[in-house]
């Protein structure tokens, strides 16, 4: 079953061509990594998902929804590439706010299991504003984690993280998508990739160039040969 579908999705900028006709569906239970260079068309894949941006043609689903609507916001957690807080709110407030926000019935007991699994209570009660980078990544990880999706959307996770962190959010993205989730995931990091996905697509100019399992595309002389070889 698909979760997240494009169907010829297109997306321009003015005179820059983002997405040129994008055609992908991420099923429940998968990790699916995008790479390509900067300006490939990875993050508006992402925002387009997320609902942020819309297609100028073609259409994106959330489980049948399309992107962007209530229902598909109630399924969906977007993380993007910086991470977006209230500093004059304390970490703790923020995921407060992010339950409220989304209507959580169990508030307190998902902020409990956020805040353990990210290790934020360290430095919950402080205010964001004195946050390092990797402390507000941790926050950003958790308010998405309390949210419970079925359908996850992270652009580059790991920037700033230390490696104990690291871990426990690629065990997370794989928890979720066993759990019957689908995660989409775009990244520079070619290990995260080999490690955590199920699929890989690679994009340049704003097409797919590549598309497949993980071990297929890293066949023959690695991952980073082949990804080499289609975008350089």
């Amino acid at each position: 079953m698909s979760l997240l579908c494009y169907r010829a999705a297109r997306k321009t900028y003015g005179s820059v061509t983002a997405l040129a006709g994008l055609d992908l569906e991420v099923a429940a239970g998968e990790v699916i990594s995008l790479l390509g260079p900067n300006g490939a068309g990875k993050t508006t894949t992402l925002r387009l998902a997320a609902g942020l941006v819309r297609p100028d043609s073609g259409t994106v689903t959330v489980a049948g929804h399309p992107a962007g609507s209530l229902p598909a916001k109630a399924l969906t957690a977007y993380v993007p590439d910086e991470p977006a807080v209230y500093d004059r709110l304390t970490g703790r407030e923020f995921l407060a706010f992010t339950a409220r926000l989304h209507g959580i019935p169990d508030a307190a007991a998902r902020i409990a299991a956020a805040g353990e699994r990210f290790h934020i209570d360290g430095f919950a009660d402080r205010l964001c504003e004195g946050y390092s980078h990797g402390q507000r990544q941790r926050l950003v990880l958790a308010s998405a984690h309390l949210l419970q999706p079925k359908v996850l959307i992270v652009d580059e996770p790991l920037v700033g993280l230390d490696p104990q962190h690291i871990r426990i959010v690629l065990s997370w993205l794989r928890e979720l998508a066993d759990a019957g989730g689908a995660v989409v995931v775009s990244t520079h990091t070619l290990s995260t990739v080999e490690e955590v996905s199920d699929r890989v697509a690679i994009l340049n100019h704003g097409r797919v160039v590549a598309l497949g399992p993980v071990a297929d595309l890293a066949s023959g002389d690695g991952l980073e040969a082949r990804y080499l070889s289609l975008t350089g």
